[in-house]
Formats: C-alpha cells, sequence, structure tokens
C-alpha cells in the first residue's frame, strides 16, 4: 500500500488511472506519491511524473483500458488538531455544533464537560465545567439550533442541559436520581424540542421535552430488554429512535408517538453482543450498529417494521466497536474501536462496508467517541486512553 498524505487529495479510498508508455505494468511496490500530489511511477531507474484522476473503487490494482492502470490506494487519516492532558483524563463523547465551528467533549475521569473551538489547525478551550454534578460524563450532544448542549453523566446518574454563550456554559435544565442511574447517550431530536437519554444501570430508555428552563419526562420504557443501554439516535424525521443495549446484546427501533415508546423493530442475540453504538443514516433508511464483544459493525434497513442486515465486517480489526458516526451525505461510518486501539472509516456500497481509511497504535488506546464534521469532512475523535481529543481528515 501507499501512505496518502498529501492534505490537496482526497481522503478516501480511492484509484488512480494512469497511462502508461508501452503498457508497462508495475506492480504497488514500484508507485509513490509526490508532495505535489503526482503519481511518480519507477520504471527501471527511470522516474516519470503523471497526474492523477480520482474516484472510488475497490482496494486492487487492476487493468482498465489499453495502455492504462488502475492503482488503489487506502488513504490514512491525518491528524489535523489535537489537545491532551489530565483535563481530557476519560475523553469519552464528542459532538460538533451545527455550524461546525465547535466541539464539546465530555471527560468521564476528569468529570468536565468543555467546548473547544476548531480554527482548522488547532483546538483551542473557549468553556468548561467541572465537579462531582459531571461524574463520569459520557454522552454529549449540541442542540440543532447549536445553542445548548446535553451532557448524561454517568456516575452522577444526571442528565444536564447547558446553554453555550459563545464564551461559558450555564446550567438552564437538570434532571437526576435512580431513573437515571448510568446516563450515558443523549440525542436531540431533530427539531430540538425533545432529548432522547439511555441509562445504563436503570435500564431504561427515556424522552423528555425541553421547556427552555425544565426537562420534562414524556415517553419512557425500561426493563431487562434494554439492560445496559447506552447509544441511543433519533431518525432524521424525528419519528423514531434507535437504541443499543450493551447487556440486552440488543439493537432496536422505538417509535416515538409524542407521548409514547413503542417498539417496531428489534434484532438480539450473539450478532450484537454488547452493542454499544448506534447512528441512522442521513437519509433514515439504514441504522448502524456497533456491538462491541461481537468484533464487528454492521448496517441494518429499516423498512418500517423489521432491521435486515445490509452489511456487515467483523473480526479482530473491530474488537472493542463502540461507536458509529454516518457522514452528511451517506456514504460512509466512521467507528471507534476501543479495544483494537483504532478508528476506521468504511464505504456503505448499499451490500458491504468497504474499508476505506484507519488509524491505530499507541496514539489510539482504548478509542471511544467519533463523530463527523456537518460539512467540511473532518472528525472529532476523544480518546480515553490517550486523555486526549483529536482532529483527522
Amino acid at each position: 500500500m501507499v501512505r496518502i498524505d498529501n492534505p490537496k487529495l482526497p481522503r478516501v479510498h480511492s484509484y488512480i488511472d494512469v497511462p502508461l508508455a508501452g503498457g508497462f505494468p508495475p506492480d504497488e511496490e514500484t508507485i509513490e506519491l509526490s508532495p505535489e500530489g503526482r503519481l511518480r511511477i519507477k520504471d527501471g531507474g527511470v522516474t516519470t511524473n503523471k497526474l492523477a484522476d480520482w474516484s472510488i473503487t475497490a482496494n486492487k490494482l487492476h487493468p482498465t483500458a489499453l495502455g492504462r492502470w488502475r492503482f488503489a490506494f487506502l488513504n490514512y487519516l491525518r491528524r489535523v488538531a489535537r489537545v491532551s492532558g489530565t483535563d481530557y483524563n476519560g475523553a469519552w463523547g464528542v459532538s460538533w455544533s451545527p455550524n461546525g465551528r465547535y466541539i464539546a467533549v465530555a471527560s468521564w475521569n476528569a468529570d468536565a464537560v468543555e467546548v473547544l473551538e476548531f480554527t482548522g489547525t488547532s483546538l483551542v478551550r473557549v468553556a468548561r465545567v467541572s465537579g462531582t454534578d459531571y461524574d463520569g460524563a459520557w454522552g454529549v450532544s449540541w442542540s440543532p439550533d447549536g445553542r445548548y448542549i446535553a451532557v448524561a453523566s454517568n456516575y452522577a446518574d444526571a442528565v444536564e442541559i447547558m446553554e453555550f454563550t459563545g464564551t461559558s456554559l450555564v446550567r438552564v435544565a437538570r434532571v437526576s436520581g435512580t431513573d437515571y442511574d448510568g446516563a450515558a447517550g443523549v440525542s436531540w431530536s431533530p427539531d430540538g424540542r425533545y432529548i432522547a437519554v439511555t441509562s445504563f444501570n436503570a435500564m431504561a430508555v427515556e424522552i423528555m421535552e425541553f421547556t427552555g428552563t425544565s426537562l420534562v419526562r414524556v415517553a419512557r420504557v425500561s426493563g431487562t430488554d434494554y439492560d445496559g443501554a447506552a447509544g441511543v439516535s433519533w431518525s432524521p424525521d424525528g419519528k423514531y429512535i434507535a437504541v443499543a443495549s450493551e447487556a440486552a446484546c440488543a439493537v432496536e427501533v422505538l417509535e416515538f408517538t409524542g407521548t409514547e415508546l413503542v417498539r417496531v423493530a428489534r434484532v438480539s442475540g450473539t450478532d450484537y453482543d454488547g452493542a454499544a453504538g448506534v447512528s441512522w443514516s442521513p437519509d433514515g433508511r439504514y441504522v448502524a450498529a456497533a456491538p462491541w464483544y461481537a468484533y464487528a459493525v454492521e448496517v441494518m434497513e429499516f423498512t418500517g417494521t423489521e432491521l435486515i442486515t445490509r452489511a456487515r465486517v467483523s473480526g479482530t480489526d473491530y474488537y472493542g466497536a463502540n461507536t458509529v458516526s454516518w457522514s452528511p451525505d451517506g456514504k460512509y461510518i466512521a467507528v471507534s474501536l476501543d479495544v483494537a486501539n483504532a478508528y476506521e472509516v468504511m464505504e456503505f456500497t448499499g451490500t458491504s462496508l468497504v474499508r476505506v481509511a484507519r488509524v491505530s497504535g499507541g496514539d489510539y488506546i482504548t478509542a471511544r467517541g467519533v463523530a463527523w464534521h456537518p460539512t467540511a469532512g473532518y472528525l472529532a475523535l476523544a480518546i480515553l486512553g490517550r486523555n486526549a481529543v483529536e482532529v483527522t481528515r
């Protein structure tokens, strides 16, 4: 494979069609990419430069038209900005503001929620709250209007809404207690009226209306079917929520009627062992799930009454699959891999998941949160084992 570090080139799994004099068929070891973005082909010690045309294909080298060869490349996610240290101890959840300017971060061990401004090359703190009220801060979600941040604190057994003023985070609503034991996931409805919350230990999923000054329960389900409820995601039309329950080994879709949560589809069993993360596709047709102990990432089509598997990858490369996030155009899925110490981007073709980029190793120990930028193709990463937050592309 060829490592691609040129920021001018697209950071997806791509191919190059290259015209070659005399039909010389080089192998991948003879290929380099110059800093200027030209393909450099070494032929018997003679180096020639050819301009590259890019698009998507499978990860192979194969002939195309007469006199041309196609070369596939596995792109590497490139770090753009990073902060680390005890202030980010146990960094877990990340969420982009709708305008893509800020990142909200929940840090599990630092008992903190922070807003970082992304300048394009750096991450700059602009607001922070910390203390026992945020003990075990886990899930974080930005409201659709960019005004509020919701956070679920696992050890504080609490859910809170804070207003982001641009320079500070101000509490405007909070609920706590045994009903929120192990509060984990939090997600705003597309209209910004409601938040969905999962409580890991309370084995519950709840919808609360945010009035501007308070959080009011409007619907709740609980029981062993929601044991270890963790990931939660609203459908783009606001009609459904998807829930991943780790201990129940299940992924479920619930319809929100305005006053109730009604189960409409569910899958469970060893294929969903440790189901942790879940995310709706932007078109509302698919649900992506990350089953931690099943070493897998799966995409299911939601028919309105069923969840049907359309693509799945599994194996040790996906050990500890944790958080999943769809790209805004619905073409790609990013996943954090906690035990594999990695982040990966896959293209969803409709019938398969194809790896297009991956980072792994010591800088990504205990990879947790991942979120796509709303427009620009960046990924925000929360790296629990390195007490770090990173933006990559």
